[in-house]
């Protein structure tokens, strides 16, 4: 389809593998939106800032299982949802690119991984072989510890 100034902004056709695709285009020829397939065979769905970079990707990952990318505006990643050794895991991002929160699912229940803003780990909380909560001992060591602010922390105590 063309604009008025007969510019292609949205095509839907085959790639030159014979496979579908749509995109859609900024009316200066940059594509924006691309739905089809990628490289190795699966779909793949991209959202593209002006700029060209992707902010948003939703599409396989390297093991072949689905991932879901939101991306800053420059394509630094802020969010990933994707498979971990076949369980589901939420990672989120800082502005830096450095993973600091984990959320997500292991063979004993769930699993909580969080940095500080120096990316040293503050909390591993998460099920144990017995489906109990397991606080990791270097972290409770930390916490128990005093802030930079010299506060004494606070113990964390089983109930």
């Amino acid at each position: 389809m063309k604009n008025d100034q007969g510019e292609v902004v949205i095509y839907a056709g085959a790639d030159t593998e014979g496979n579908g695709q749509l995109t859609v285009a900024l009316k200066l020829g940059k594509d924006l939106i691309y739905a089809g397939i990628s490289t190795g065979g699966n779909g793949l769905l991209k959202v593209m800032s002006k700029s060209g970079k992707d902010v948003i990707y939703a599409g396989t990952g390297v093991d072949g299982d689905g991932e879901l990318w939101v991306n800053s505006k420059t394509g630094m990643a802020l969010v990933a949802c994707r498979c971990r050794e076949g369980n589901g895991r939420l990672t989120v991002f800082p502005k830096t690119g450095d993973a600091r929160t984990e959320m997500g699912i292991n063979e004993s229940g769930f699993v909580i991984y969080g940095d500080n803003k120096t990316g040293d780990r503050v909390v591993d909380l998460y099920a144990d072989d017995y489906g109990n909560r397991y606080i990791e001992p270097s972290t409770a060591r930390a916490w128990a510890g005093r802030s930079r602010q010299g506060r004494k922390g606070r113990s964390l105590k089983p109930s």
